[in-house]
């Protein structure tokens, strides 16, 4: 099974159309094509501070925090979004 095949069967078992899951699996593969794979632990922190940028997760969960930046690196006390 092809990667993008792979995350979108969670939709396809869900009863997704065979329209939006065409348009999804080509969104899966532009991003596996064009992206920057980046293997993230949940001790690794980083920041979402780049709007131009779109993330996507393939695999596993996020938990995603807001934290205050001091001279744009993270300081303080993270807080649950």
């Amino acid at each position: 099974m092809l990667p993008a095949q792979e995350a979108l069967k969670p939709l396809v078992e869900g009863g997704i159309s065979s329209e939006k899951q065409a348009i999804v699996e080509n969104i899966c593969e532009f991003f596996m094509a064009e992206g920057e794979r980046q293997n993230i632990t949940v001790n690794t922190p980083f920041l979402l501070n780049q709007p131009e940028r779109v993330w996507w997760l393939e695999s596993g969960q996020l938990n995603l925090y807001t934290v205050h930046l001091h001279e744009g690196k993270p300081e303080g006390k993270r807080y649950f979004f």
